[in-house]
């Protein structure tokens, strides 16, 4: 005997086989979700930037220079439910799954200011929902810029964002082979400032990150970007640590001017400027 309609609809439902069919008389669901990702990635404050003075893929002279980067994304879509896949593009091997179906919302990795061909470019993120609709959003600035406390610069491309610093008050020079060029500006001077100008095209977009040494004995500075206080950064840590990213911001389009004080912290005076890190291409194709 032939099973009710009614029956053979639930034995399906129950079994999956159903489940991603509308309602009857409902409208099938065809709008993908809502995906926000950054432009740029950002560069991790507390990690340690890696140096390398001999690698395989630099010009003479260069310091090639491995940054921690990452980045977050977030989706919402009327369903409830969203999945990400991840892509690393890589012009000399081409896409690379980092993940596929997955609920991971942040990536982290390290950005290289080389010319090696075979580093990340971008990254794409797709957002899925359950009906399958999709939007995909593209991540760039995976390739970095390294500027030495003496403006010497190292890039493999030329469009990143480079910024020049400039001191005033009383700072002066050490050396050791532990920086990121083997040497930092250094200041205990109340109120000495250095300032790093940087000037980002229209469409551009770019993270800038300071690199200074962090110790027992170092101490506190302001920040400011465009005359505006951002905030207070200590370079104070129980074990000395050289080439640590103590602060990042996001910068758009136009002139930025980054600028720290140093506040001359009572018992630990110094701060050390080592590097500023930009990233890019700050033109967004």
């Amino acid at each position: 005997m032939k099973a009710p309609a009614n029956l053979l609809v639930a034995t399906l439902t129950a079994a999956g086989i159903l489940a991603a069919a509308p309602a009857a008389g409902s409208v099938a669901d065809n709008t993908p979700p809502v995906l926000t990702s950054p432009a740029v990635p950002s560069f991790v404050v507390g990690s340690q930037l890696g140096v390398d003075f001999q690698s395989a893929y630099a010009s003479p002279g260069t310091i090639t220079a491995a940054a921690p980067l990452t980045f977050k994304w977030s989706a919402t879509d009327a369903s409830g439910e969203v999945r990400y896949d991840l892509v690393e593009i890589n012009n000399a091997v081409g896409p690379i799954p980092v993940f596929e179906d997955g609920t991971e919302l942040s990536h982290r990795f390290l950005g290289y200011n080389d010319d090696d061909d075979f580093a990340t470019d971008s990254f794409e993120v797709t957002a899925r929902d359950t009906y399958g609709n999709a939007v995909t959003r593209v991540v760039r600035g995976n390739r970095t810029r390294l500027t030495q406390e003496n403006n010497v610069s190292h890039a493999s491309r030329p469009e990143i964002a480079q910024p020049t610093i400039a001191y005033a008050g009383t700072w002066g020079s050490s050396a050791c082979a532990c920086w990121t060029g083997k040497a930092v500006r250094r200041t205990t001077s109340r109120g000495a400032s250095a300032t790093a100008t940087v000037t980002i095209p229209d469409g551009g977009a770019t993270h800038l990150a300071l690199v200074m040494h962090a110790g027992p004995d170092r101490g506190r500075f302001q920040v400011f970007v465009d005359g505006t206080l951002r905030g207070t950064v200590d370079t104070y840590a129980a074990v000395s640590t050289p080439r640590r990213i103590v602060w990042d911001t996001a910068l758009g389009r136009g002139t930025h001017r980054v600028k720290i004080v140093n506040l001359a912290t009572a018992g630990r005076p110094r701060i050390d400027l080592d590097a500023v890190l930009t990233n890019g291409p700050t033109i967004l194709y």
